[in-house]
Order: C-alpha cells, then structure tokens, then sequence
C-alpha cells in the first residue's frame, strides 16, 4: 500500500501521484491496471478481482463495472440502460464510462490518460475524452456486468458526508469550464466526430456485448441460426467458452447455482398444461434431466405427430376451430379426466404459451421459489428486452439483483398458479377469457393485491420471441428506452377482451388504494451477494417509493 498526500480535487491528486518518482519506480511497470473509483462507491473485495480478471481477459483499455440498479444508486446519466447491470451479458462494448469507477489498462493510463489529468480536478468531461482518445476502438471499452458497485443516492449517503464542492466553494460552476478547456485541448467537437467516427457529440452508442453462456444456450433453443446482430467486429466469439470465469466469480449460474439454494422437493408438485398448435414439442418438454412435474399436453385433432409417454393425458380439440389457450385451458379443466386425474392433486398448475422459451432449469427454479415463498401466482422473468417484447417489459425484465419480486400483475404467457389460488381466484375469469387478455391484472385484483402471494421470480428467465428476429429487436428496444423516460408509454390501447372482462368482475384498483398505478412493486428478496453488498456500507433495503422503473401507470381497464 502506498499513501501519496496532496492538496486539490480527485483526479488533480490523481495526476500528482502519476508525476512522483514512486509512480515511474515501483507502480507504472509493476501493474497492468489502474482502478480508480470514487470515495463513496460501495463494492465487493471479489468484484473488484473479478473485474480486473475480466479485463485482463478480453484486452479491455478502459472499462467501470456496471451499476447495480436505480434502487439505490445515482448517475446523471439515470436514463442510459447502458450503465445499468444486465443480467444475460458478461459486458458491453460501448463508447462511454463514467470518470467515477474507471478502470484502465495501465498502457492506456500512463500513454494517454496522465495527459489529461494536468487539466483536471472534478474531472467533467474526462469520460467523453478517453474513448474519443482510443478512436472508439472495438473490444476496447466496455461496461462489465459481471460485476457491479453501487454509488449511493444523495439519501442514502453515510450521515456528514460532502461532496468536494460542499467543502470548496470555489469549484461549484468550474466543472463546466474544466469540460470546455479539456474539448478544446483535444479536439473532441461535433464537426471532427461526425467526420471522423461518425459519431455525434456527447454521443453514447452500444457496439456489442458478450453474453452470459447460459443465455446463449437458451438463445439456440430457439432453432434460430446467429444472435442477435451488433455492430462488425464487436463480438467475434465468446471468450467465456474458452477461458472460464476466474474463482469468485459473481456469475448467474442455473441451473446449478439457483438449484443449490433450496432443497429439491422429490415428487410430482406441478401440472403443466401445454397448448400447442402443430404438436411440436420443446426441447425442455422432452428433457426428462431434473422433472419435478407432470404434463398434460392439448393439441388440434389433426395433430398426429405427439409422442409424449410420460403425459398424464392428451387433450385433441376440433382443429377447424378457432379458440383460444385459455378457452382450451377450461375445457381441459371440465373433462372428466382432470376431474379424475388432477383435482387437488398437485401443489402448482403452470400454463406457458407455446412460443415461450426456456429449459428445465428455469421451470424447476420457478417451481423451487413458489413453493419456499408459498406464492399464489409467479411469473418467470424476461431475459432481455432484446430477445422478447412483453407488454410491460421494464417491469417484467430480469433483474439481476433480485430473487424476486412481489407485486401487482403478471404476464400472461407463462403464469404459475398454486392449486388454491388458481381454484379460488383464476377459474372464476376463465369462462369467457379466449387469449387471456387483462387477466394478468384482473388476478392479482381479485386476490386484493395480497403484499406476498404474487411475484416475478428474477432466479431464472425466458424469452418470448416475435417471428422475425430483426422486428423483435427493433421494437423492444425502442418500448424499453421510451418507457424509461416516461412510463405512461406503456399504458396500451383496451382489446374487447380485456374490456369485458375488466367490466364483469367491477375491476377497480382505486378500491385498494392503488390510484393509477396498477402495476407496482410491493417487496422483494435480494439475492445473497446484493444483499452483503449493501450490508457492507451498513445500508438497509431501499423503500419501494425509490423503485422508480418499476412503476408502471395503467389505464387498460
């Protein structure tokens, strides 16, 4: 450890220790990364050694850990999802990091980096002259979300804490000059970037990523050839595969990782009710690796191609019919066989749409944490906004923090019920539901909105993709951004559906004290690393009131 004393702001104390003699003796050819985190930033001993691994791994000049999530930490730039930690990438390329968690290559640092430390003290306007330095290199800047930090909010900063212009008055309103001298010094203006690099002044851009490899197995379950396109270049190969993640990785691991946290419950627990219309079965339906359920599958009668020997039945309907899988679900619900076969029966019923994707995994740890939360109605969360287009996503969205997630509604593409909850609150709207349409609220209204009944589990997630990949990518990211910025886009046109079933069971949230807002988080359970993260800075959970992104006005019904 070495202890430099100096005068001034940050970085002007940065650019002291650079210009020492113990700089250039015992620090510039001993390391090969330079960390240099803010003093408030809350992080992990194993997240640093992860990052700096990860660095080391994919040759990366200038990176910063991701944050973990707006719950509880502050950027100025709250609205870039680029910042923001995702749960299906290792990192992202991109042409942005903020000055107050860099890493550097130490080559980076001491070439190019030190030059501009002489001009600093709050040091505005560094993290746009770093990657302009690097000419947007591909590979070379990135946001690692295998790792994260937090940057508490002013709310939630230790008692006495000041900023460095609480302390100097002289600083307040130089940062703004400090960004215009360092523009000047290098050139960085909109003419020279659009000229040179395309790109437009105080620019952010995404240029790929590098996926968790439990996301890209789920991405080839779809039988789709490629992922999904970035920017030539950016991506060429996982690296993952090759190198491993080094010990102490934070990585999220299931279905190993999400198995070892609850005992495996031995039995048939859950149903599974699986409508499809051309009797093509899922690779997770046919994978017997792990099953804690029975299945019953229903099909159109010309069907001929279903072999499924482990189904407690096979349901065929008039194939020339047009229904739709809720209207099968309560049919199936009044044959005689689910009399026979199925009534109290099993703990869980789960209904996932065909065009869901997900494995084994993902089921058993949606059935693990229903059954050790004792939920009445789940819902697994979506992957990524890239791969799927819910008609919420920025509530539905995996949350990488998180184990789950109590709340107000569910999707209705894959829901969970536990066997009470589907008999007292889900049979009742299924007798004029068709494609389900406005149950997802309807539901957790007629429980009345129970605090801890029904969640979004985070553990594990699926896809639901659109039939052409490039129309999925395009619209789901542009509903993601958009409702970051303002929530009231979510709040979608009323299908008669959802109308006569909002109006049959006097669906009226205000009657709860919801106002507006029908989609609300109500609780959660943190995952364990979050969790010592924020006990290592003596924080406790954030109120729900601060969960800005997860409330979601509605006025569908």
């Amino acid at each position: 450890m070495h202890v430099e004393m100096g005068q001034g702001a940050k970085w002007k104390l940065v650019y002291q220790f650079t210009q020492s003699g113990a700089f250039a003796e015992h620090y510039a050819h001993r390391y090969t990364q330079v960390y240099v985190p803010d003093d408030d930033i809350i992080q992990l001993a194993v997240s640093i050694s992860d990052m700096f691994n990860i660095q080391e791994t994919y040759g990366l000049e200038l990176a910063q850990p991701a944050l973990c999530s707006n719950v509880e930490s502050h950027t100025i730039h709250v609205n870039d999802f680029l910042l923001w930690k995702e749960a299906t990438t290792v990192l992202r390329y991109g042409t942005f990091v903020e000055i107050m968690v860099p890493l550097f290559s130490m080559r980076f640092f001491s070439t190019d980096v030190t030059t501009t430390l002489s001009t600093a003290d709050s040091g505005y306007g560094l993290d746009w002259i770093w990657p302009f330095l690097l000419k947007y290199a591909d590979n070379k800047i990135a946001v690692i979300d295998e790792v994260c930090i937090i940057h508490p909010r002013q709310s939630l900063q230790q008692l006495g804490k000041m900023s460095m212009y609480d302390t100097n008055p002289s600083l307040k309103g130089w940062e703004l000059q400090e960004e215009k001298v360092q523009f000047r010094k290098y050139g960085y203006s909109p003419k020279r970037l659009r000229r040179r690099y395309n790109m437009g002044y105080q620019e952010k851009k995404g240029l790929g990523q590098v996926w968790q490899p439990w996301y890209e197995d789920l991405w080839q379950a779809r039988n789709r050839t490629g992922m999904i396109s970035v920017r030539k270049g950016a991506s060429d190969q996982n690296k993952m595969h090759a190198t491993g993640m080094q010990k102490g990785s934070m990585l999220l691991k299931w279905p190993e990782w999400a198995w070892s946290l609850f005992p495996v419950h031995q039995g048939s627990l859950m149903l599974i009710v699986y409508v499809t219309s051309d009797g093509m079965q899922p690779r997770w339906l046919r994978d017997s690796t792990r099953m804690s359920w029975d299945l019953i599958v229903v099909a159109p009668d010309h069907v001929t191609n279903i072999n499924c020997p482990h189904c407690l039945f096979i349901h065929l309907y008039e194939g020339s019919e047009t229904v739709g899988r809720y209207q099968l679900l309560h049919r199936v619900m009044q044959t005689p066989l689910w009399q026979q076969m199925v009534v109290n029966k099993y703990q869980f019923v789960y209904f996932p749409d065909e065009r869901v994707v997900q494995d084994v995994s993902a089921i058993n740890t949606l059935l693990q944490m229903s059954l050790s939360k004792n939920l009445g109605l789940a819902h697994l969360s979506y992957c990524n906004p890239q791969d799927s287009l819910a008609k919420h996503m920025q509530y539905m969205k995996m949350n990488p923090t998180m184990m789950l997630r109590y709340g107000t509604y569910v999707e209705t593409s894959a829901p969970l019920f536990s066997w009470w909850f589907l008999q007292q609150f889900v049979v009742q709207t299924l007798v004029a539901a068709e494609t389900g349409d406005g149950l997802g609220f309807l539901w957790p209204y007629l429980a009345g909105y129970p605090k801890n009944k029904v969640a979004i589990v985070d553990l594990a997630c699926i896809m639901e993709p659109l039939p052409s990949p490039d129309q999925n990518m395009t619209d789901t990211t542009a509903l993601t951004t958009a409702e970051a910025s303002n929530p009231d886009v979510a709040s979608l046109p009323l299908s008669p559906e959802a109308a006569r079933q909002c109006h049959t069971f006097q669906y009226n949230p205000a009657a709860f004290g919801m106002g507006a807002y029908a989609i609300q988080v109500q609780g959660f359970f943190p995952q364990p690393w979050y969790e010592r993260l924020l006990k290592s800075a003596h924080m406790q959970m954030v109120p729900l009131t601060t969960y800005d992104m997860s409330v979601v006005k509605e006025t569908a019904c």
